[in-house]
């Protein structure tokens, strides 16, 4: 990736530097069920597609791609499996350090990354340190929610990249988009990794009934959650509003917005297919029932199966 576009000849990139440094970050993911390293690679992998698009080359720096590379590898790095509120209802050390700011789990990703790229035999290039402060802090879904506002005004009167505070936003979708890019796989893929979230979300769930002795937030509560209503809701309050906006400044991400509005259909004909059934929607082993999709893709005409 980093040879493909170019970064290692124009800033003189070490290879050993950079493997030793790509290395050292595997590393430092955990082994829960999402947050670990094979999200960090697949974020990764979707930052690479869109660094490689005519538009994202024309809009950003050199400098500011290269960062949202780094920063897209990163971004989860010693994620704890839990979110920011628990972190902060426990009054963990994290909160402690940086609940001041707000992110505090991006924030202690950012601390991490800082750690790293201050190490001579690491930093794989000056200035790239202060680049992905913002990127990795925009991966806090409560950070970009704030921006919608800016970055639907920035695309009504036209992107403009001699201001700085347009391609601060971009970055930032660049890197929100890329965060959530498994909603835009084929529904197949999509909803195995769907999965893996709801299991690590339903673990904090049971942590909270236990050390808490509360009922958890439905989303992380495994016995009350109906993962395709969880579903439709954030694609409609997050996904797909995210992919309107970056195919709105990055045409060529119009066919992965269309693949994620091809998604909510397959999760509501799934929702709907369940309820008419009146099957049991506990947990989320019945995620893993292929029988379940291929009903749903019959009744859509195959219309998922082809995003």
């Amino acid at each position: 990736m980093f040879k493909e576009l170019g970064f290692i000849d124009k800033y003189k990139i070490g290879v050993t530097t950079l493997t030793r440094f790509l290395l050292l970050v595997s590393r430092g993911y955990r082994d829960v069920p999402y947050h670990n390293w094979s999200h960090a690679f697949a974020v990764s992998h979707f930052s690479y597609l869109l660094l490689r698009t005519r538009s994202v080359q024309e809009k950003l720096t050199d400098l500011e791609r290269l960062a949202l590379l780094v920063g897209s590898f990163c971004h989860d790095i010693d994620h704890r499996g839990t979110s920011n509120k628990f972190q902060s209802d426990l009054n963990t050390r994290l909160s402690r350090m940086f609940q001041s700011k707000g992110s505090i789990m991006e924030r202690h990703h950012l601390n991490q990354t800082q750690l790293i790229l201050k190490r001579q035999e690491l930093n794989i290039l000056n200035g790239l340190n202060e680049e992905a402060n913002d990127i990795i802090i925009a991966t806090d879904i409560a950070v970009h929610l704030k921006k919608t506002e800016q970055i639907n005004k920035m695309i009504s009167e036209g992107f403009n990249k001699d201001l700085w505070e347009h391609r601060y936003l971009l970055k930032g979708l660049c890197m929100t988009a890329a965060d959530l890019s498994d909603q835009a796989k084929d529904f197949h893929n999509s909803k195995s990794i769907a999965a893996t979230i709801y299991r690590e979300f339903f673990a904090q769930g049971d942590l909270e009934q236990h050390v808490f002795k509360a009922v958890p937030a439905i989303t992380m509560d495994r016995e009350r959650a109906n993962l395709p209503e969880v579903q439709l809701n954030f694609l409609d309050g997050i996904g797909i509003p995210t992919y309107k906006n970056l195919a709105a400044l990055i045409p060529e991400v119009q066919e992965t917005y269309e693949a994620i509005c091809l998604n909510r259909k397959c999760w509501a004909k799934l929702g709907e297919i369940l309820s008419r059934d009146g099957l049991i929607v506990k947990d989320v082993d019945y995620l893993s029932d292929n029988s379940l999709e291929e009903r749903a893709l019959k009744e859509l005409e195959g219309g998922c199966s082809d995003s």
